[in-house]
């Protein structure tokens, strides 16, 4: 996602999405995407489009006043679906394994999506404001949302919550599935990196961090 904004102006206000091909570094095709700033991407499961999520609109301020996704067929370069999520931006966006669903978090709240239709089917962790970090088992069983410091385990079949871990002590802004999904990894604003065991839901290890993580990907 690349800022082609013409006006001078600190706050961007025009992104265009650049598919490249890694081994050329040629960019294979471009979106003018419609978003002030895209924070995440996410692929569908069958690699035919791309969702981008982030913020429409800003103030002066750098505030977001509409969070948006945008739904791009890759073949025909064309807009399948575009949907406003609040009054705040979107701030990940992970697509989930063998299906055609999409998690996304932000300010406005972690929703489930149907990919297809641009519709959300659930509202998850919603008695939390913050809901930065969602993530995937690689088996797609599993999905964990992160509601303000604390992480929230569930089945992807009902949607029932299996656990939760709670050793963090500030907002969650990352996490990942790790070691075929029996790990997981969380970063929050305590600066502490902290290792889960998922099926006995107890943080096996605690690393603090001297520098701040901005993503994590496994």
């Amino acid at each position: 996602a690349v800022c082609v904004d013409e006006v001078d102006d600190p706050v961007c206000q025009k992104t265009q999405l650049r598919i490249m091909d890694l081994d050329t570094a040629f960019n294979l095709q471009a979106y003018d995407d419609d978003l002030a700033h895209v924070f995440d991407l996410a692929f569908t499961d069958d690699d035919s489009a791309v969702v981008s999520g982030g913020c429409s609109l800003y103030d002066s301020e750098f505030l977001c006043h509409a969070g948006r996704m945008i739904k791009w067929d890759l073949e025909s370069v064309s807009l399948v679906w575009d949907t406003e999520i609040g009054i705040r931006e979107v701030k990940n966006l992970v697509e989930a394994p063998h299906s055609d669903e999409i998690i996304s978090a932000g300010f406005a709240g972690a929703y489930l999506w149907d990919v297809e239709t641009g519709m959300h089917t659930n509202h998850l962790a919603a008695e939390f404001f913050y809901n930065f970090a969602v993530g995937y088992s690689p088996d797609g069983s599993q999905a964990a949302v992160a509601g303000n410091a604390i992480i929230i385990l569930h089945d992807t079949e009902t949607w029932d919550r299996i656990d939760t871990f709670d050793d963090h002590s500030d907002t969650v802004q990352l996490l990942a599935f790790i070691e075929n999904g029996t790990r997981l990894v969380s970063y929050g604003d305590d600066d502490q990196l902290i290792f889960w065991d998922v099926t006995t839901g107890l943080a096996v290890n605690t690393t603090p961090m001297e520098e701040e993580i901005r993503d994590m990907l496994y």
